[in-house]
């Protein structure tokens, strides 16, 4: 099969027996017009129920933008949820993910390393 990847074969294969695959989670941000806005980006997760949103010194901080979950070719699903900050303030936000594959909420701060569960 071209574009079969070892990966999304075990993927698919976790998916016929519906058992939940942990999320990867990185954090970024993205400078445009001025502006200044970090991205939480979650992918590679199943089921498709998932609940990601930023806190900034632990309270809740609108997304930028509406929040769409997109499934991936492998039938994982990925997700990324933005907001715009001040830039002496990025340090003060950080990406909550819940997913049932999950014991409890990841927390990544921005500038932390990728959180791969892998």
């Amino acid at each position: 099969m071209v574009g079969v990847t070892l990966s999304s074969v075990f993927y698919l294969y976790l998916l016929s027996f519906l058992i939940p695959v942990r999320p990867a989670v990185k954090v970024s941000d993205q400078k445009a017009d001025g502006a200044t806005k970090l991205l939480c980006q979650v992918y590679g997760f199943y089921p498709r129920d998932v609940d990601v949103n930023w806190k900034r010194d632990g309270i809740e901080v609108p997304s930028d933008e509406a929040k769409q979950v997109l499934p991936n070719t492998d039938g994982t699903y990925q997700i990324t949820v933005t907001v715009e900050v001040l830039p002496e303030e990025m340090n003060r936000h950080s990406c909550h993910v819940e997913h049932i594959s999950l014991d409890k909420t990841v927390i990544v701060k921005w500038g932390k390393c990728p959180h791969n569960w892998g």
